[in-house]
């Protein structure tokens, strides 16, 4: 956190009051667009507006700026500048707005510039009472409330949440001088002609100012900060052309910096499910990314902008060919078996043998990030419900972890996180909750197939289990954000142990919860085959375990041990206990936030199946 003495606030206010702007409450909303003339008939408050002849489309109209600068060395460098424009038709109500602008720039202590001008698609909300101002800019993450109008320590909070520019901030402003200071229009009768999107302009002039900014998951600090107020801003009318929807992230990418680059990246796995989303997220920030893949087959979700190499991890000379001609800054690692993997053998070659061979690879190569994705199971005994369990719980291993798989990723975390600050090295770890997206033929498969086989109706028990899930594109997202932290912690002295994300475990899922039956409906909904109410077979617990164990032991039998099959008494309990996870570290840390909802995510992992696996070879019924 910070404290920025003298910060501005600008905002612009049109038509704030019926009363003060001419109109009486039963006027109707009629408004034309072009030229229009503004008379003002007060300047008594700060909700003061013009009374516009002919009414005009952009009569009410709120803009909200703050500058920030450093004084240092006798200039002023601006730090932040961020701002909201809206075209509001109505007073002291709550309507929505269209076009919703919002603007963010920042400049660097190196020179480096960072802006973007977005149109919020979701259309706003103002709201202005006697109470204040509040304002909700619809799927951008900003908001804005204003409190003791007109008064001495008037407060302004300001939330911004965006995950699509990453941006993080929480801002708030205590005014130290009532806050009407009238840039236009300041005498009673003056009249002004008002081309379109001129705006009527109010400023706090002197406020104390703390905030907690991140972007792209590097915090912005300054110090000796004052505020000052551009007096020649200037009038123009808005630029259409810069305009750019916040969920068109592909067409604001040239406006959006690498704050850290991560490149030479090498992605471990990158032709798996996890891996080739990393890469797709590396490109959608960084389009001149060099990025390279070690997996163990290469032939599939290949991208032509990658180079390619086959080896195995467990090879640890392949890995030293492959770390030799990459010579990477940033590795992630993605690489392991199947969950359900019986081959006790092949779970600690891959991922034990395997990290650890990459991990001393990094470190002989002066790799600086290493983002290892790990599992949430590590810390869970399979036996006893989990709600809420942070990175705090303890990990478990043999012969406490009864699952082999958990144990394996367990001791591949503790390689790489105790691998941290060695050799240069800087370590973190991803434990996402179940997985599910585009390129998943694990979860994803098996609710579709429940779904056209006509098994989503089958509950077991009483169907209340939550479970977090999380989308394949927020595991990525969430890993590059860790890496980014690492390269930027890299070349800074450690921060406090309570903001660090070296040689730390974070848990990622949705911000959605949902119980495991639900989502298992949900998908089959999504695939076409919809599951009435009345349709749902709760079949009780004890039943289906009874039922497990039988079909589990006479498949041990008849396989002398080589086999499982698909329902054992271990999945039973997995489907059926609560697991739910907090993500408090990672937001707080990484200002992580979900970019794809649950449904969302759910619906796109269900289409894909149902387009590219099902409608080709998977259709039987």
């Amino acid at each position: 956190m910070m404290i920025i003495k003298g910060a501005l606030l600008l905002w612009f206010l049109m038509a704030a009051r019926v009363a003060r702007a001419g109109y009486g409450t039963g006027s109707a909303n009629i408004f034309s667009t072009g030229t229009s003339w503004a008379e003002t008939s007060t300047c008594a408050g700060n909700l003061d507006a013009p009374k516009f002849t002919p009414r005009a489309a952009n009569e009410a109209t709120y803009d909200w700026y703050m500058t920030t600068t450093s004084a240092g060395g006798g200039r002023r460098l601006p730090l932040a500048n961020i701002g909201f424009e809206n075209v509001l038709g109505g007073h002291s109500e709550s309507l929505p707005l269209r076009p919703i602008l919002h603007h963010n720039e920042w400049m660097f202590a190196n020179g480096s510039v960072y802006c973007l001008e977005a149109v919020a698609t979701g259309g706003a909300t103002i709201v202005v009472d006697e109470n204040g101002i509040y304002a909700n800019w619809e799927g951008t993450g900003f908001s804005y409330t204003e409190t003791r109008l007109d008064k001495p320590g008037a407060e302004y909070l300001v939330t911004i949440g965006n995950a699509d520019i990453d941006v993080h901030d929480t801002i708030h402003l205590k005014s130290r001088a009532p806050t009407h200071i009238p840039c236009s229009l300041n005498k009673p009768g003056q009249t002004l002609q008002m081309m379109p999107n001129v705006f009527w302009a109010n400023a706090l002039p002197d406020a104390d100012v703390t905030t907690d900014l991140t972007i792209h998951g590097s915090p912005l600090t300054t110090t000796d900060g004052v505020g000052y107020y551009e007096e020649t801003w200037g009038d123009a009318p808005l630029l259409v052309s810069k305009l750019v929807p916040t969920n068109a992230r592909q067409s604001a990418g040239s406006l959006i910096p690498t704050m850290a680059s991560l490149s030479p990246i090498l992605v471990v796995g990158g032709c798996g499910f996890v891996g080739h989303h990393i890469i797709r997220e590396v490109f959608e920030q960084d389009s001149s990314a060099s990025i390279s893949v070690l997996d163990l087959r290469t032939d599939a979700n290949r991208d032509p902008r990658v180079t390619y190499y086959s080896g195995d991890i467990t090879q640890k000379s392949q890995v030293e060919m492959v770390f030799a001609k990459v010579k990477p800054k940033t590795v992630f690692h993605t690489v392991s078996p199947h969950p359900l993997q019986v081959n006790h053998d092949l779970l600690d070659k891959v991922n034990i043998t395997g990290t650890q061979n990459l991990v001393e690879c990094a470190q002989r190569a002066g790799t600086v990030a290493f983002v290892y994705t790990s599992s949430t199971s590590i810390i869970h005994d399979h036996y006893v419900p989990l709600r809420d369990a942070n990175e705090e719980a303890p990990v478990i291993y043999r012969p406490q972890q009864p699952e082999h798989y958990a144990h394996t990723k367990a001791v591949a975390e503790t390689l790489v996180l105790n691998a941290n600050r060695v050799g240069g090295l800087l370590t973190a770890s991803i434990r996402p909750t179940t997985i599910h997206g585009e390129g998943d033929l694990l979860v994803t498969a098996n609710l579709c197939r429940n779904a056209y086989t006509r098994k989503a109706r089958f509950q077991f028990g009483d169907g209340k289990n939550l479970m977090d899930i999380t989308y394949v594109g927020n595991v990525a997202y969430a890993e590059v954000l860790a890496a980014k932290a690492l390269v930027a912690a890299s070349s800074s002295p450690p921060l406090p142990e309570s903001q660090r994300v070296e040689g730390e475990a974070f848990f990622v899922r949705n911000d959605e919860r949902y119980p495991f039956w639900e989502i298992n409906r949900m998908a089959a909904r999504m695939a076409g085959y919809p599951v009435a109410e009345e349709d749902i077979w709760a079949i009780p617990l004890w039943l289906v375990m009874a039922g497990a164990f039988l079909v589990q032991w006479l498949v041990w039998g008849l396989t002398l041990g080589k086999k499982e099959p698909l329902l054992t008494t271990r999945v039973v309990r997995l489907i059926t206990i609560e697991r739910t996870f907090s993500i408090d570290k990672i937001k707080e840390r990484l200002g992580y936030r979900p970019r794809v909802s649950t449904e969302e995510g759910l619906q796109r992992a269900v289409n894909w199946y149902m387009q590219e696996v099902y409608a080709k070879k998977d259709k039987t019924k």
